[in-house]
């Protein structure tokens, strides 16, 4: 939920629009809950479904079956209070693209359905769509540990200024190599590209390693580029050049906020 709300803050910002009143973020947060709580609730209600009717449809259809369940939850939700005979035409359509060939059985898609309804109506009579939703055992245990993320916004947005100084003060030294001389100026972008790629695979993997010199010999032999003039020979001598003084320049920053770069020796 409070990463919900983030989203939506960072949406008003991008539009250059004030965010929206507490009251309305409070409630937007709070009805995006409830959606998930359900969410969770209907994924087990078809895994029962499908033990109590031995239905056994393998791993690939039951992922089908549970992406059908939720598109049967929200039609119900959606057509509240409007006739039968809306609801059941949209149901109608819902199951139309599961008929393909080695797909779930028409059988199967029918008990999920049927019992859905039965799950919907018992919820809706009980007045437990409409309420505060009531926490059955396990549900306040959050998935797998979750803790909500620490908001890392602005030390990602320096942490890549630093880098991006860093690789134009590279480029710059790099430009000076003789081999460059020649190169004309509608191909130097070409290269530049070529030496920001050599850091990138410097930023996952140790300059001695074996998936480093790999990364490096895939990058010089790529058809792509020697199509467009690229000599794999002056990759292979940027690599020399690039790698050792990029190990260098990156011991200057700091560890990525996430963790998502290999921290400098």
């Amino acid at each position: 939920m409070e990463r919900f709300d983030r989203g939506g803050e960072r949406r008003a910002e991008k539009k250059h629009e004030p965010p929206p009143a507490p009251a309305e973020r409070v409630r937007r947060a709070r009805n995006f809950g409830l959606s998930q709580l359900w969410a969770k609730r209907v994924r087990r209600e078809v895994v029962s479904i499908i033990t109590q009717n031995r239905l056994r449809p393998g791993p690939t259809n039951e992922q089908h079956l549970q992406n059908y369940a939720a598109k049967v939850w929200r039609i119900l939700n959606r057509t509240r209070g409007m006739r039968e005979g809306k609801r059941e035409a949209l149901l109608e359509a819902t199951a139309r693209p599961y008929a393909f060939e080695g797909g779930p059985k028409p059988e199967h898609l029918e008990a999920i359905r049927q019992g859905l309804l039965r799950f919907f109506h018992e919820a809706e009579v009980s007045g437990a769509l409409d309420a505060e939703a009531q926490l059955g055992p396990g549900e306040d245990q959050p998935k797998g540990g979750f803790r909500v993320k620490p908001n890392t916004r602005a030390q990602r947005e320096a942490w890549n200024k630093g880098r991006e100084a860093l690789l134009e003060q590279l480029w710059q030294e790099v430009r000076r190599m003789p081999e460059f001389a020649k190169v004309g100026a509608q191909r130097i972008g070409l290269w530049r590209q070529t030496a920001r790629g050599l850091c990138s695979i410097v930023d996952h993997s140790a300059r001695d390693s074996s998936a480093c010199r790999r990364q490096v010999e895939e990058l010089a032999t790529d058809e792509h580029f020697s199509r467009l003039g690229r000599d794999p020979e002056l990759v292979r001598r940027l690599a020399e050049v690039v790698i050792p003084r990029w190990e260098e320049l990156r011991q200057s920053l700091e560890p990525h906020p996430l963790g998502n770069v290999r921290p400098p020796r």
